[in-house]
């Protein structure tokens, strides 16, 4: 199975990088609540081939937040998987970033 990459190049889907992501959004919260690998067997579950490294964020918080159920604490890995896939998607630099979304969207 191969995921499409953000510049539009595909690879092979490694599973471990996945769980890695997603583990590292884990960060400061107790691991005796919650499990990582738990929302990263989901997105393994649902995986398809093509599938896009969009996608695999998107179905990673949304695995996570139906989770929230079990603990509160999968709400943060949820919302950090989302704010970090955002991040991907934008420029570092503030000002390009809102430069680009008027021009994306001011008809010329």
């Amino acid at each position: 199975m191969n995921v499409v990459k953000r510049n539009g190049t595909q690879e092979k889907v490694k599973f471990d990088k996945i769980a890695a992501r997603i583990e590292k959004q884990c960060y400061g919260l107790n691991t005796e609540f919650v499990d990582p690998f738990k929302v990263a067997t989901k997105v393994i579950q649902g995986i398809t081939d093509g599938i896009t490294t969009r996608q695999l964020d998107e179905l990673a918080s949304r695995n996570s937040a139906a989770l929230i159920s079990t603990h509160p604490d999968y709400s943060v890995i949820a919302a950090r998987l989302s704010i970090t896939a955002l991040h991907k998607e934008t420029s570092k630099n503030f000002s390009t970033t809102i430069l680009t979304r008027l021009l994306v969207r001011m008809p010329l």
